[in-house]
């Protein structure tokens, strides 16, 4: 062979293996974004820890048009399928649990079925995939790859999408500076809007310890742009084992 073809036949391969690089490249670096934010909130020995988690907030609700201040307290059994229970203080209690969901309002309880049942499936779903737990080694149900970076807040982020069946698409950000989750976007059906398909996201302005793990301390959700809720979650437990009484349904 001659010395310009031995030269020559690096450059002629490199078209052929910039594929299966850049394959490689887009499952590698998503999940080393996912180990820099486990390493951020405290390490995988706190990340487990969260799997049953307790948290209690106070806030303001947008989705009526005015603020509304509320309480709130939710307990999240985090699973595939997980259970989640949402009680806001003199207003209403939800449970989702496995295939099943049901709301308490005013000493009635209805169970959940159609678009409720699907919204609140997908977002158990949702829920599990943003807490981190699933995605601590490369699996082949939830399917990362990169997503275009962008600004939060003036803070310069990197991004990546989960995918998974019966789920949507969800986009995580996460700060170049500290590794930390800064933005959470997917679609849903907003039931407030007749189950409208819209924008959900969610802002991570500030982050505190409880119980050895660096949690969200104040957030926003946006749905298609407008203020839906501002939380400030005030307390953040990590049972061992959450009491059945939690998830049961009211006689």
């Amino acid at each position: 062979m001659k010395l310009s073809a031995c030269l020559a036949l690096p450059f002629l391969l490199l078209p052929m293996l910039a594929g299966p690089l850049a394959a490689q490249d887009d499952v590698a670096k998503p999940q080393q974004l996912i180990d820099r934010a486990i390493k951020a909130i405290g390490g995988t020995k706190a990340l487990n820890k969260t799997r049953n988690t307790i948290l209690e907030d106070e806030g303001t609700y947008y989705g009526m048009g005015n603020g509304v201040p509320y309480t709130g307290r939710y307990v999240t059994e985090y699973g595939s399928p997980g259970r989640h229970r949402m009680e806001i203080q003199d207003a209403f209690l939800s449970v989702t649990a496995k295939n099943q969901a049901w709301i308490s309002v005013m000493g009635m309880t209805i169970d959940l079925d159609g678009d409720a049942l699907e919204v609140a499936k997908k977002g158990m779903l949702v829920t599990y995939a943003t807490s981190l737990i699933p995605l601590q080694k490369p699996n082949k149900k939830f399917k990362l790859s990169k997503a275009e970076p962008e600004s939060v807040e003036g803070e310069e982020c990197v991004g990546i999408k989960i995918d998974h069946e019966g789920m949507p698409t969800v986009t995580m950000h996460f700060s170049k500076k500290t590794g930390l989750m800064k933005k959470v976007k997917h679609l849903m059906k907003a039931q407030e809007l007749g189950f409208k398909e819209v924008t959900d996201e969610t802002i991570f302005h500030e982050y505190k310890k409880f119980d050895g793990v660096l949690h969200p301390s104040k957030m926003t959700i946006f749905r298609d742009g407008k203020k839906f809720v501002e939380s400030n979650p005030k307390n953040v437990t990590f049972p061992k084992q959450l009491d059945e009484s939690e998830f049961k349904r009211p006689e």
